[in-house]
């Protein structure tokens, strides 16, 4: 079962506020989905944490997630071509790519044995994105199926020899 997906075209920002998202939309000639905040924190040497924030220019696909994902990145790619000299001239701090994911449950209770995601570009494809010098990241991140009753550290500790946890 597909819980979310996105295909998208995606540029890194600079800073975490400031006009940049409009520059890079002005630039462009294409107006953004969204402009994602992402907080990500870490531990410092000194054992201090330290919250680092970036943003994330992203253009999504005409088409949702009721449509094939190959169709979804033609749409997208129809999209861009027509701006493809000021995707190619965009600063490469910028770094654009284009980006698929999903995430999704497996298909049965028992888990995701023997499942797999498999996601195929036509050489047309393949083309039209090496044109625009971009590159691609694909993800398919797997979620418990919504049957599986028990919270994950219970699935865990129920595999432990001796557990006293039973299914």
């Amino acid at each position: 079962m597909l819980l979310y997906s996105h295909v998208a075209l995606l540029i890194s920002l600079d800073t975490a506020e400031g006009p940049e998202a409009d520059d890079v939309s002005h630039h462009l000639g294409l107006a953004q989905t969204q402009v994602r905040r992402i907080e990500t924190v870490s531990l410092s040497p000194e054992g201090t944490r330290k919250t680092q924030v970036s943003r994330i220019w992203q253009l999504d696909s005409p088409k949702d997630a009721t449509c094939a994902a190959h169709d979804r990145l033609v749409a997208l790619l129809d999209k861009i071509e027509p701006h493809t000299q000021q995707v190619r001239a965009l600063d490469p701090k910028h770094r654009p790519w284009l980006d698929l994911l999903f995430h999704v449950t497996p298909q049965h209770s028992s888990g995701i044995t023997g499942e797999f995601g498999l996601f195929m570009m036509s050489r047309d494809v393949v083309s039209r994105v090496a044109a625009l010098d971009l590159s691609i990241s694909h993800e398919t991140i797997w979620y418990d199926h919504p049957d599986w009753g028990l919270p994950w550290y219970r699935r865990l500790l129920r595999r432990l020899p001796g557990s006293a946890i039973h299914p």
